[in-house]
């Protein structure tokens, strides 16, 4: 056994032991689409290593899924950040936002997508409904939105296009479709 398969082989063992779950705020952002994203990723990650850690909070990813998987894939042991778990939801929700916006070139319609996902997120999954503090069970639309940069009419519309045309939403997600085209083929 050459010394890389020993490097691999220890990345790997330790890996096994940092398997996360991903948080439903790590899905909120749109995925990568198509194989040449995620390529591009490993191999930067395997020539640069890993330039923004993977943050966890309450034992799950919130923030780094792609970079998680593509880190496995390089062999590049990952590097996380933690983050308090006593954080209320909607404080670890705006720095995963504020991480993203700052991260990634979204289209107006993408950013109206995740506005409306956060708008209708509830803390679910991820906390249990006595730690709520003073959330509310649905963050506005326009609070959304201000976070997104985008108006509370833009959240609104997302929402229609992803619960009467999902196919649609999923065309504007992957910025094939404009949010403007999608909402007009929705109301033929």
């Amino acid at each position: 056994m050459d010394d890389d398969d020993s490097y691999f082989n220890m990345v790997m063992e330790k890996a096994k032991g940092e398997e996360f779950e991903y948080s439903e705020l790590s899905t909120v952002f749109p995925s990568f689409h198509g194989e040449e994203e995620f390529t591009q990723l490993v191999e930067s990650i395997k020539t640069e290593g890993l330039l923004e850690p993977i943050v966890i909070w309450q034992g799950k990813i919130v923030d780094g899924r792609h970079r998680h998987l593509a880190c496995k894939e390089a062999r590049v042991q990952p590097e996380y950040t933690y983050l308090p778990d006593d954080w209320s939801f909607d404080k670890v929700k705006n720095r995963v936002v504020a991480l993203n916006v700052l991260r990634r070139h979204l289209t107006t319609g993408q950013r109206a997508l995740v506005a409306a996902a956060l708008a209708t997120m509830t803390v679910g999954g991820d906390r249990k409904s006595d730690q709520r503090e003073n959330s509310p069970d649905d963050k506005s639309n326009k609070q959304a939105g201000d976070q997104l940069n985008v108006s509370d009419h833009s959240v609104k519309t997302a929402k229609n296009i992803k619960k009467d045309t999902p196919d649609l939403a999923e065309k504007v997600n992957r910025g094939e479709m404009s949010l403007h085209a999608a909402d007009t083929e929705r109301r033929k």
